[in-house]
């Protein structure tokens, strides 16, 4: 991913790029069987797992657990005293924190919270530990985990905590404290790490830690980077983990780098998160309104951001490539959570696998699931534990891995999975296998089929939708009474008409449709009331008529044209409300209009493009934002235009290509030319 995502990371190479301090101190403070005040459930999880993190990162470490304010001050002389001399020394705070008239204040176990006098009189001002550290050491770091929710909420200061003042943009009146911490300001020679942003309240955690504490723990030491570089990791898993309800704030005045510990390799999920602190806000906007949408993690999204390099995308393409992006992810997670494993190494590996994509270590995710499909083949290969069993579960992991590649959109990488999966199933499609096992083939014929689409690769997509319309056909002659079955043979002819029509093989294309025409109407012949069948026949239909319109059948385009428009006024007919009922309407409507001007019957043409219209509009009032139909209006408002300029209408027609938007920008007719036209 590093390569990929361009990173420009600093990275310790030697003594030489920074001065290593000799002797590091660190003082652990810690409040939280608060007496007067909301008691809180992990400070001193957070001091302890602190103390074991800064010990393993040599620093001599002093700590201090539920202290009232006389011993917290005591707590600090004594530190001041014993570990004069220091290079670097390093302050780390959890528990109730306030900003109270401007002033920060940590609070100990014996804070008043009854007036903001009294909160003043019993609280530590944040300025006094500052001075403490700054008197030990030239270099100071303070990690403060003090922002946790609503101090006062059984009471004291009229019971006001945190929500009664979310959002204010203006200072409270005087004497009214603010839940979390005040900007601090530079100040030389300290680094000030703050749990959330100012005047922000951080979570307390549900697990033994806080977020803000965890995620030092995961980041603070990681080899190789400057400490200011390891604190922005720390702020962005913070804010990734809790979906950007919470963002840790940093304001550093050191004069020089400091590195806390000694060269390494930046981990893929480390490399990720530096990445997302560089995006814009407009950018970043774009990637959390959607995984909002989606009930989504931020990681995964925005690994896919950076992977393609959608900052350099126009939006509407930015957009729909996100939207892939998601719905990829989505997959994933449905697929994964569908499956079973009899083996329980693979049943682990994949879980861990989850647990990296949802954090955008998407490499990491890969490789766990190669893992998997190695045990399931090695066992596979010896014939072991069930040969069918575990080509299919070879076959899933591969799948899986393969929507997480399309999550990431690194169609290469899925197109990859995807073959060996094709493969996979394939070796066992002519034994006895299970109903979902022979769909899960065809799921992923179709995936391959679309994804060498995309890659521009029509060949191979013909070749995995034949095999596709192959393998449905056995089924078919297999059971002709297999409804689901008669519709896969239907849709995979459809593709392979389509993929044959771009090729420029019109005669095939037509004969592929005209098959899958041929099944669906033997089947209406049996459920002719079924609304999916007559929807199957009416988008066959169409196809039929667009390949013939292709090679000038004009009167054979347009009698199966004719006949898709009356199946699909039918089904409007049956459910009047259907948004896609409509839409096809509307375009069959234009395609019918399409082959009467090519037949040179201009008059009904013009009927049938302003009946498409109207069916269009009606549909835009409703969903005014929906591009597709945008689209839709302005080929209609072309059509019509284009009309008017056969009919010598100019004036009309140049009234309906400014309702083009396409038009407007280029597209279009150009009425000074018209008369040759």
């Amino acid at each position: 991913m590093m390569r990929r995502l361009g990173l420009a990371l600093m990275i310790w190479l030697g003594l030489g790029a920074a001065v290593w301090a000799e002797t590091r101190v660190a003082l652990i403070l810690a409040a939280e069987d608060y007496q007067l005040i909301r008691p809180l459930t992990n400070p001193a999880n957070d001091a302890r797992a602190m103390e074991k993190l800064l010990r393993s990162l040599d620093f001599k470490v002093y700590v201090e657990i539920d202290r009232d304010l006389r011993r917290t001050r005591r707590a600090l002389e004594d530190f001041q005293a014993d570990a004069a001399g220091a290079d670097v020394a390093l302050l780390f705070f959890a528990g109730h924190g306030v900003a109270l008239d401007g002033v920060n204040y940590l609070l100990p176990t014996d804070t008043d919270g009854s007036t903001a006098e009294r909160l003043a009189a019993t609280a530590l001002p944040l300025s006094e530990a500052q001075a403490a550290m700054q008197a030990v050491a030239p270099s100071v770091i303070v990690l403060l985990d003090a922002c946790r929710n609503n101090p006062f909420a059984t009471g004291g200061l009229g019971g006001r905590g945190a929500a009664a003042l979310d959002g204010a943009a203006t200072p409270p009146p005087p004497g009214v404290p603010v839940p979390g911490l005040g900007r601090i300001g530079r100040a030389d020679g300290i680094l000030f790490a703050f749990a959330a942003a100012p005047n922000e309240t951080a979570s307390d955690g549900d697990g033994e830690n806080s977020p803000f504490t965890e995620a030092l723990l995961r980041h603070f030491g990681t080899a190789g980077v400057e400490l200011k570089t390891a604190l922005t990791l720390v702020q962005q898993d913070v804010y990734d983990r809790s979906r950007g309800k919470q963002l840790p704030y940093v304001e550093s005045g050191l004069p020089e780098l400091v590195f806390i510990t000694g060269q390494g390799a930046l981990p893929e999920r480390d490399q990720l998160l530096i990445a997302m602190a560089d995006l814009t806000p407009d950018l970043r906007a774009e990637v959390e309104t959607l995984a909002a949408e989606r009930n989504m993690p931020l990681a995964p999204l925005y690994a896919a951001f950076l992977s393609a390099d959608l900052a350099n995308q126009a939006p509407d393409e930015r957009t729909r490539l996100l939207l892939e992006a998601a719905t990829s992810y989505e997959a994933f997670q449905s697929d994964l959570s569908n499956l079973k494993s009899e083996d329980p190494r693979v049943a682990d590996l994949r879980s861990k696998a989850q647990e990296s994509f949802e954090l955008g270590a998407f490499d990491t995710g890969r490789a766990l699931l190669n893992e998997a499909a190695d045990i399931d083949a090695a066992s596979r290969a010896n014939f072991r534990d069930g040969y069918i069993s575990r080509t299919v579960s070879e076959a899933a992991t591969r799948m899986l891995s393969a929507n997480a590649a399309r999550a990431e959109l690194r169609y290469d990488l899925a197109i990859q999975d995807l073959q060996k999966a094709v493969t996979l199933f394939a070796d066992i499609a002519d034994e006895e296998i299970e109903r979902q096992t022979r769909f899960d083939y065809i799921q992923a014929l179709v995936n391959l089929g679309e994804l060498q689409l995309v890659a521009g690769n029509t060949s191979a997509a013909l070749a995995a939708f034949s095999t596709r319309a192959a393998y449905a056909q056995a089924q078919v002659e297999a059971d002709p009474t297999d409804v689901p079955w008669v519709r896969e043979l239907i849709w995979s002819l459809t593709s392979v008409g389509n993929v044959l029509e771009s090729q420029g093989y019109m005669q095939e294309a037509e004969t592929a449709f005209a098959s899958a025409l041929e099944f669906s109407e033997w089947q209406a012949g049996q459920l002719p009331d079924d609304v999916d069948l007559m929807r199957d026949r009416m988008l066959a239909l169409n196809d039929l008529g667009e390949s013939r319109y292709a090679q000038n059948e004009l009167p054979g385009a347009l009698d199966a044209h004719q006949q898709a428009l009356a199946l699909v006024e039918a089904l409007l007919a049956i459910d009047p409300l259907s948004y896609d009922y409509q839409r096809n309407t509307a375009y069959t409507r234009e395609r019918v209009g399409d082959v009467l001007f090519a037949m040179g019957d201009r008059a009904a043409a013009h009927t049938a493009y302003l009946d498409s219209l109207a069916i269009t509009e009606a549909l835009v009032e409703v969903n005014p934002d929906d591009i597709g139909l945008q689209h839709d209006m302005s080929v209609a408002y072309e059509r019509l235009g284009d009309v008017l300029v056969s009919d010598l209408d100019y004036a009309g027609a140049v009234g309906r290509h400014r309702l083009c938007p396409s038009c407007a920008s280029g597209g279009g007719l150009d009425p000074g030319n018209a008369g040759g036209a």
